[in-house]
């Protein structure tokens, strides 16, 4: 029974893979947790220990800090003079580790990572519990999503956190509970707009009034209420315009002279995967050649392939409104966070960790095609693509350079969105 589950669902080595894990479930899961422990000295070590300290977390403490000193949390930079891009609400939040050692904090951010992890995982196989190849599935997108969350984990930043709340947002919507999608929606978005600010639209679409409503509210409560219940209102909103102010001069052509430059903005890092920067790159192979030169027609470039891939989800969403299958619903969510990871000036090689919903939404989507159908391996072939181009862009500068991950990732995205708009019949597990 087990082997008529998996045979259609996953590739055929990730099937032999699934199949070893389910036959040593003890041995897996004693090297899992061998494995963890020890990624998790590597991260204390590297972001509290090591003269770099190499942790996008200290960051947030840094800003943290400030708040809890009275300084400036736009003003203030980490040790490795790194500046803090957030809204007010993730530092407020940190505030109450600042008396911790920074060895704690990281070990604990951690942890609240992993548990976002199976959390993730614990409701990727509560939403698809009646399709029998749930179990391979997930595995298989876990598999495949190990480099995104490696990234992620190893810089101490927030894309697995983001991954738990993108699911469970759609969770909630998916069992009737409008309300708290809203509003947990509302909250990751302010504490980190990219990639999910666009799941706003995904619910205008779906005409889904009820979060949308429970989203501006949430947004208006975690944005000015709930910070200035610690730091005041008027501070929280002299950090407001100051946040608003510093995101808007880093995306025009004197952003060059602002301090996000280096550190975030500038298109020519190869941890920058939007298209916008893989774009600016091919075309200007440098920052200094592109430095004093109007950078509009990528820019524009780039705004209307937004405009059109909202136009097309639109279409696609309308097309099946009448299509409430999970499968259908979960393939229209999972491509819209694509949209702003490929549009953003900047998104960061961490910032894709919600790839791993379209992966798995496309390993379900796979056992749709006749096995061994050409339909089959084209659906195969576009999720190797996807994987194995992000993977690339982490072990070589040159391949990150060239925008080797947005590429590929883009392509399966596009492969996403016209299953989205011709579905094949599904066929009979065999």
């Amino acid at each position: 029974m087990a082997d008529q589950k998996i045979n259609p669902c996953t590739m055929p080595v990730l099937k032999q893979l699934h199949q070893l894990f389910l036959a040593h479930r003890k041995i897996g899961a004693v090297l899992i947790l061998a494995f963890l422990i020890g990624l998790s000295c590597s991260v204390v070590y590297r972001g509290a220990i090591s003269e770099a300290k190499r942790s996008d977390a200290t960051v947030f403490m840094t800003a943290a800090q400030a708040l809890h000193d009275g300084a400036n949390i736009y003003e203030v930079t980490n040790h490795r003079n790194w500046n803090y891009v957030y809204t007010p609400l993730l530092a407020v939040l940190m505030m109450p580790f600042t008396g911790l050692p920074l060895a704690v904090t990281l070990f604990l951010w951690y942890l609240l990572s992993i548990a976002a992890l199976i959390g993730t995982i614990k409701l990727s196989y509560r939403l698809f519990s009646d399709n029998p190849c749930i179990h391979a599935a997930v595995f298989a997108a876990t598999i495949f999503s190990i480099p995104l969350f490696l990234d992620t984990l190893a810089r101490g930043q927030l894309g697995v956190l983001v991954l738990f709340f993108a699911t469970a947002v759609f969770y909630l919507y998916r069992f009737q509970k409008p309300w708290q999608a809203g509003i947990l929606l509302s909250f990751i978005v302010v504490l980190k707009t990219t990639p999910l600010a666009v799941l706003f639209f995904y619910f205008l679409f779906k005409k889904e009034w009820k979060i949308v409503a429970a989203s501006i509210l949430g947004g208006l409560f975690f944005l000015l209420v709930l910070p200035s219940t610690v730091i005041g209102f008027k501070q929280n909103w002299l950090y407001l315009l100051q946040w608003r102010e510093i995101l808007h001069n880093a995306v025009f052509d004197i952003s060059h002279t602002g301090q996000l430059w280096r550190q975030l903005m500038t298109p020519f890092a190869d941890d920058n995967q939007s298209f916008y920067a893989a774009l600016s790159r091919w075309v200007w192979r440098t920052d200094e050649s592109m430095i004093g030169h109007a950078n509009t027609q990528i820019r524009q470039i780039v705004s209307a392939l937004g405009v059109v891939s909202l136009i097309t989800v639109f279409f696609m969403i309308r097309r099946n409104c009448h299509d409430r299958s999970i499968k259908q619903e979960a393939l229209e969510y999972a491509v819209f966070p694509m949209i702003m990871l490929l549009i953003s000036p900047v998104s960061e090689m961490h910032h894709f960790t919600v790839v791993y919903l379209l992966y798995l939404i496309m390993f379900l989507i796979q056992n749709d095609f006749k096995p061994g159908s050409p339909s089959y391996f084209v659906c195969m072939a576009m999720i190797l693509i996807g994987g194995f181009s992000y993977l690339t862009g982490l072990i070589s500068d040159e391949a990150a350079y060239w925008g080797t991950p947005v590429v590929g990732l883009g392509l399966l995205w596009i492969y996403a969105i016209i299953c989205g708009y011709h579905r094949p019949k599904a066929v009979p597990l065999i």
